[in-house]
């Protein structure tokens, strides 16, 4: 699997601020185009294509991990940068959820969108992670209990970038081992 094939999952947080900004975008455009048909399409991709291809590709990575054809390291670097790009939305999205709170009854639209795309975005790069939880427990880089620590980790903000690290630390530390291993023979 490249490594490109993650691009659609860590942007995802940010397929929302797009789709918005297109939205806004609508406001200028020429009297002859009617507007509500492109905001029809606009919604009808970011819902149903664009979802659906996340949903693709985090099947494809997952069954590509269980079966072998991605090794532990590549899964560990994918899931580094799923984590990676999407620290920047997380903390814009708190700071939306944080300015929705401190405008009290007026702003609860903007605390629950933020919730609530900072939650589909956590589910769906806790899922991404799978891949590599998989990879890790059938290369035997972790123990079985704690690759099902990491997996819950995994959907638990801030925690889940922690996690990433570590599968990333523990594929160098198995890389290493193996680079002394063939040295010394």
């Amino acid at each position: 699997m490249k490594k490109w094939m993650c691009i659609p999952v860590a942007v995802y947080p940010y397929a929302y601020m797009i789709a918005s900004a297109l939205l806004s975008l609508l406001e200028y455009a020429p009297d002859n185009i009617n507007t509500d048909d492109a905001q029809f399409v606009i919604l009808m991709i970011l819902v149903f294509v664009y979802h659906i291809l996340v949903l693709a590709v985090i099947i494809y990575h997952i069954v590509q991990s269980a079966r072998g054809a991605v090794t532990a390291k590549d899964a560990a670097v994918m899931n580094m940068i799923v984590k990676g790009v999407q620290i920047p939305a997380y903390i814009f999205h708190f700071v939306i959820g944080l300015i929705g709170l401190l405008m009290s009854v007026w702003g609860i639209v903007l605390l629950m969108a933020a919730v609530l795309i900072d939650a589909a975005t956590i589910i769906v790069s806790g899922t991404f992670a799978l891949g590599c939880t998989i990879r890790i427990k059938k290369e035997n880089l972790m123990p079985t209990w704690a690759t099902v620590l990491t997996a819950i980790g995994s959907y638990l903000f801030c925690i889940d970038v922690v996690i990433a690290m570590v599968y990333g630390v523990k594929c160098l530390i198995k890389r290493n081992e193996a680079v002394q291993v063939s040295v010394s023979s």
